[in-house]
């Protein structure tokens, strides 16, 4: 696989390897409790703003947008006829889970080799997916 040329490239790599911290903020955000306690005398309890506020709470706008053309790069990959083994590629290739530890993906090739597949293919499905998320961020020309 030789260096592309593209600024964004890198970025574009970086953007891919967060998805899953974005994600889990996300899971985070939306698994809190957002029922108002109230009180006996009719009115609302004291946690009724914080309830409000964390109805409101959400990513910041760029990391949106980011965990967006992502996700959207993922439903996209899995539609395709090889969807399945190229989004558990990708994954493997850029996150790694070992139990509670976030490490850094295995790498293109080495992760074209756990799937069983060569080396080209595995640099042009790359390719495929950073173009497929740059693409979502407007950033390709």
């Amino acid at each position: 696989m030789g260096r592309n040329k593209e600024l964004w490239w890198p970025y574009i790599r970086n953007v891919i390897r967060k998805y899953p911290e974005y994600q889990e903020e996300l899971n985070r955000i939306k698994s809190s409790k957002v029922t108002p306690t109230y009180s006996k005398g009719g009115g609302v309890g004291k946690s009724c703003r914080k309830t409000e506020l964390t109805a409101l709470r959400t990513l910041p706008q760029k990391d949106q947008e980011r965990f967006d053309a992502v996700d959207k790069a993922f439903r996209r990959t899995q539609r395709m006829p090889d969807g399945d083994l190229r989004v558990k590629f990708i994954k493997l290739a850029y996150t790694v889970y070992n139990g509670k530890t976030k490490c850094r993906g295995i790498g293109v090739y080495a992760a074209g080799d756990k799937c069983f597949i060569s080396n080209s293919t595995a640099a042009r499905w790359n390719k495929d997916f950073v173009y497929m998320v740059a693409d979502y961020l407007n950033l390709r020309n």
